[in-house]
């Protein structure tokens, strides 16, 4: 019997269908896989910041070599009185900063460690150090190069200032994501003392 004009045209769209079903899928495919890719990069960087996000640095960590005789030193960088910032200029005067200060502060740490935003207005760097004195020396260098820092909103001049805690430790058999989880509590511990001590300073554990 002879194919009526809709039989014809439904074939013909099921072949059609078929041959274009695999570039469908395949699409879709790498569609989906951008969108992963994107979402892993959303989730290991802070966007507002151009550093990395908590997660971001612990990923970066596991990629991190680290030899026999370095330490790794956690430290947490939390911006002095920066709700006076906000109250006084605006949030979006508080965004600016927060950009401008993570910038400042990568430039500090330089090839010698990772920055990365942790929540607010509280920052970490991950450096590995050959002795735990390295680490006070490149937390004072932080310090000093955001206390001698101008930054500008329009205008305005505006000074900030940070508290600090550090702690340095040996990997030994530890997992370097669970050593860095535990020295980020020592140092968020030593910079809320940094903070009680009278602000823009470091603090250790050793110090107590």
């Amino acid at each position: 019997t002879r194919m009526q004009p809709w039989q014809l045209f439904s074939t013909r769209l099921g072949i059609a269908a078929m041959l274009i079903s695999p570039i469908i899928v395949a699409s879709s495919v790498e569609a989906i896989n951008n969108l992963v890719k994107q979402l892993a990069l959303r989730a290991d960087f802070d966007f507002q910041t151009r550093v990395y996000s908590r997660s971001g640095l612990s990923e970066a960590l596991k990629r991190q070599p680290i030899a026999e005789n370095e330490l790794l030193t956690v430290m947490v960088l939390d911006i002095d009185g920066f709700k006076q910032v906000n109250d006084r200029w605006g949030h979006e005067c508080g965004d600016c900063m927060l950009a401008q200060f993570a910038q400042q502060v990568r430039q500090l740490v330089g090839e010698e460690g990772m920055v990365a935003r942790i929540g607010g207005e509280e920052f970490a760097v991950a450096a590995l150090t050959s002795s735990a004195r390295d680490g006070v020396l490149l937390a004072e260098k932080i310090r000093q190069g955001i206390e001698s820092q101008t930054f500008t909103w329009g205008q305005n001049r505006i000074q900030l200032t940070i508290s600090m805690g550090l702690e340095s430790r040996a990997p030994g058999s530890a997992r370097v994501t669970d050593l860095f989880n535990q020295l980020l509590m020592v140092a968020d511990d030593s910079m809320i003392r940094a903070k009680k001590a009278g602000r823009n300073r470091i603090f250790t554990q050793e110090m107590v």
